[in-house]
């Protein structure tokens, strides 16, 4: 076939996973080309890079993602406007303390076993790193509204339920166990804005980054063809597909995904009202077409809605926006689908499709790389 281009491995995808497995090939030394439409995924910024328009902040256990982004202003200072009055979040559970004893009990237990995990992520795929703790494992397929009534800390979780809902975009019902751990987790973190130089981390491998489309795969026994939007085609002994899950879907023919909410982000400048004046990070009620909004240091402000175009009269005296993008999901954390990272020889799948976060995402890419190189 005319038009072929060969190489070892092809990564299809350029986001933080894509990314990761690049770059750990790139240092090996090894032969491989990445396909992507885009450079970042969800790690998209303003022009000045300044602000961030997909993941807006980095924890303090992110061990792998740290030493590639420039931290900047720590993040606090949390108001919930879902009550009559605005509320600062740590006064609002203050309210039910035998069920924050209990919650803090579980949330500890939580982050040390999911500490655990993701160093066993390292050396073997998120499917099988789950499965080996059957304390994770349980918690990925019981449902938050089981757990929380099973640990009795059902008054506190409704009372969280718009802060984590600004965190993971999905409520109390849709959420698995896991998930409300993995969301009441990040309470106990410290955050802080970033910059990700994208061109700096590329350097090592830019001229191996192929702007385009993968259209399908085609496994010819030996190797796999991977055609491509436009016309052409790519052919490869190692496939790493780190795609969205939708688009993966297509390229692997997954019978199911984990679902997640379509989110817009909007960069607004404008003054607010009164009212919500209080707090850098504001959470408002779940049936807010506007959920989550971080003020920045510049006076602007970063706003999660749910609707393209929400009404922004109640908060605002005066505002226009500055740009605005949109996430078709933001996530993929409603449902129980887990998904083993090898989908066939030479064949692997990674990104957020078990896990969501940038920390969990880059590790698969780590994962599918050094399984390349042990091969």
């Amino acid at each position: 076939m005319a038009g072929i281009r060969d190489c070892e491995t092809l990564i299809i995808g350029g986001g933080i996973a894509g990314l990761a497995c690049a770059r750990k090939l790139a240092e090996a030394g090894r032969d491989f080309l990445l396909i992507t439409k885009d450079i970042g995924g969800r790690i998209r910024a303003s022009g000045d890079g300044r602000a961030n328009y997909g993941a807006v902040c980095v924890g303090s256990t992110y061990a792998n993602v740290l030493p590639h982004v420039e931290r900047r202003r720590r993040l606090g200072d949390l108001v919930s406007y879902a009550d009559p009055e605005p509320v600062r979040v740590p006064r609002a559970i203050l309210r039910f303390p035998l069920q924050l004893a209990r919650w803090s009990l579980l949330t500890s237990r939580f982050m040390a076993a999911y500490r655990r995990f993701q160093r066993r992520a390292l050396t073997m795929s998120q499917k099988r790193a789950i499965e080996a703790d059957p304390y994770l494992h349980g918690l990925f397929f019981e449902s938050a509204e089981s757990f929380v009534k099973r640990h009795r800390i059902e008054d506190l979780a409704r009372s969280l339920e718009p802060v984590l809902y600004g965190v993971a975009a999905s409520t109390l019902r849709e959420q698995t166990a896991f998930q409300h751990q993995l969301a009441s987790a990040s309470m106990l973190v410290r955050w802080h804005e970033f910059s990700f130089d994208t061109g700096k981390f590329v350097a090592p491998f830019r001229g191996k980054i192929v702007i385009g489309e993968a259209r399908r795969v085609r496994d010819e026994g030996t190797a796999y063809l991977v055609f491509l939007g436009g016309g052409g085609a790519l052919r490869a002994r190692n496939v790493v597909v780190a795609t969205p899950s939708r688009v993966a879907s297509r390229l692997l023919g997954l019978e199911e995904i984990n679902e997640g909410r379509n989110v817009y982000v909007l960069h607004l400048r404008g003054t607010l009202k009164e009212r919500y004046r209080r707090g850098m990070i504001k959470i408002f009620g779940l049936g807010s077409p506007l959920f989550w909004m971080i003020e920045e240091e510049d006076g602007t402000f970063i706003a999660y809605a749910t609707r393209a175009r929400p009404r922004l009269g109640g908060l605002f005296s005066s505002c226009e926006i500055i740009a605005r993008t949109a996430w078709r999901p933001l996530s993929n954390n409603i449902g129980t689908a887990l998904f083993e990272a090898r989908q066939g020889r030479n064949l692997w799948l990674i990104g957020d499709h078990n896990i969501t976060g940038l920390e969990d995402a880059y590790i698969t890419g780590l994962y599918a790389a050094s399984q390349i190189l042990r091969s």
